[in-house]
């Protein structure tokens, strides 16, 4: 193994293919909507096509990297890229959309040098003095690029290596770092996850101090009569890592901490890439920590074999075999340096090579045995799984997913169609939007006259068409799969690609 992260010989063979026939694409195009955005610009009405339906009002925010490079300066990575923050607002029958640059400190400083200032996730220092700088103050670029939180009437930009950035909700003007009442200090994660049945949102921050690694997990109730954000526990690590999300039940908050190693003296002396500082140790396994809500002293830790991560879809406790038994539903990698290759050639001015096959996976995870035995839940390439936010933390059928329509071999460029999965039954079905469209990760919004079915309401998204260099607002109905839309509401633009979103109601 050499200083980048590389795969273990003899890897896993790809999966058979099934439905979905592979298509013919151009790669350019199937790479396209990994951009820099062309044009700010605050609320503009969108072109409607179709119908919106009754009882659909509010805000999908949606935030992404939107800059490949840094006056003239490619990035490394698309990790790296500034985050811009678009508001699709749905009201009195019309849509308007905005998207606006989060305007971080570091942002502004290369702003006023007029030159890339600071190193990244997979972009080295661009000088010594910067490289010094980032030692000392221990930290990367501000990229505010991964995810936005609506709470409490607010709205915040998020992004693993940094605090939460506030933004005004209706201009997306950016207001400053935040520290959510003093208890956030150098890091808040891009994955918080809500519990409903607490009617609290989870989130953590990943330190590395003179202390040593740890967890800060934090509890953000809805409703200020819960009181304030509180830091619930903190969680020594036992080396130094990566870790982008976890999940919340109603009683706990598991982290699976895949064996990536970050090598603080490598990072120190050779002036690389953060990504180019962390090993892949399979022989360490991936630990499992639960920490439980209500006792957060308590937490339990052990290891399984190994695998990673990027996302959830969620968890509960497995009521039938008592509180220490628990589902967790993830999109499986059997490692780190295989997808991570696959991520870079998307941004590479050739054919991509690489294969993946990350798939969402079962579970079955006994807190008291020390086990987790996983089953596959949908083949591969899946990837952004939500649910329906009533059943975040709680039993649950039904998810959501981006997938590739070519389920084997080497994928041209993001997912290209909409996958529900019936856990229950396995059963799936697809939304697709025509060649070359390239959805984002789907956000459930219920309907509020369907209230009690977990899938009564929409699935919205932004698609990027290839054809048509623009990008639109897709509604379709989650009881409907394989219809077509109720309606599309297109931006001017083709809009950079968007890791995560979430829609705030009016």
């Amino acid at each position: 193994m050499n200083d980048r992260v590389e795969a273990e010989s003899g890897s896993k063979p790809e999966a058979e293919a099934n439905a979905g026939a592979p298509r013919s694409q151009d790669f350019r195009r199937a790479r396209a909507a990994i951009r820099s955005l062309a044009r700010e610009h605050g609320p503009e009405q969108l072109e409607l096509e179709g119908s919106l339906p009754e009882g659909l009002r509010g805000t999908l925010f949606r935030n992404g990297p939107a800059a490949l490079s840094s006056y003239g300066d490619r990035y490394g990575h698309w990790f790296d890229g500034d985050g811009a923050v678009s508001a699709t607002r749905i009201a009195d029958g019309r849509v308007t959309g905005a998207v606006r640059y989060v305007e971080t400190p570091d942002r502004a400083e290369e702003r006023v040098a007029k030159r890339r200032l600071f190193a990244n996730f997979g972009t080295p220092p661009p000088s010594l003095r910067s490289h010094l700088r980032g030692l000392r103050e221990g930290r990367v670029k501000h990229a505010a690029n991964t995810s936005v939180l609506p709470w409490r009437e607010r709205l915040f930009a998020l992004h693993e290596g940094s605090p939460p950035y506030e933004l005004d909700p209706h201009s997306l003007e950016t207001l400053g770092v935040r520290d959510l009442g003093g208890i956030v200090g150098r890091a808040f994660s891009a994955h918080p996850h809500r519990v409903a049945a607490r009617s609290t949102t989870y989130g953590y921050g990943l330190s590395f101090d003179r202390e040593g690694p740890r967890i800060d997990v934090f509890a953000l109730p809805d409703d200020p009569r819960q009181g304030p954000a509180r830091t619930l526990t903190r969680v020594a690590l036992r080396r130094p890592t990566m870790i982008h999300d976890f999940v919340a039940s109603e009683r706990h908050l598991l982290f699976l901490i895949a064996p990536v190693v970050l090598r603080p003296l490598a990072l120190a002396l050779t002036g690389r890439a953060y990504v180019d500082a962390l090993a892949w140790r399979p022989e360490l396994g991936t630990e499992i920590i639960a920490v439980p809500i209500d006792e957060p002293a308590r937490i339990r830790r052990f290891s399984v074999d190994p695998c990673f991560a990027f996302h959830f879809a969620n968890a509960f406790e497995d009521g039938e075999k008592g509180e220490d038994r628990l589902i967790v539903d993830f999109v499986r990698y059997p490692d780190f340096p295989s997808i991570n290759e696959w991520i870079l050639q998307l941004t590479r001015p050739a054919p991509i090579r690489a294969a993946i096959d990350g798939e969402l996976v079962r579970g079955r995870l006994d807190l008291r045995r020390e086990s987790l035995e996983l089953e596959a839940a949908l083949h591969p390439s899946c990837e952004f799984p939500r649910v329906a936010p009533g059943v975040e933390g709680s039993r649950y059928r039904y998810a959501y997913l981006g997938c590739h329509a070519q389920t084997s071999g080497v994928r041209p460029g993001l997912q290209d169609h909409l996958t529900k999965v019936d856990l229950d039954t396995g059963r799936t079905w697809a939304w697709d939007f025509g060649a070359e469209t390239y959805p984002s990760e789907a956000v459930f919004v219920p309907d509020p006259a369907r209230a009690g079915r977990e899938d009564g309401g929409w699935l919205l998204s932004i698609v990027y068409d290839g054809r048509r260099d623009r990008s639109c607002l897709v509604v379709v109905d989650a009881e409907a799969p394989g219809r077509p839309p109720l309606a599309r509401a297109w931006y001017d633009q083709g809009l950079p690609a968007t890791f995560h979103g979430n829609f705030a109601p009016s």
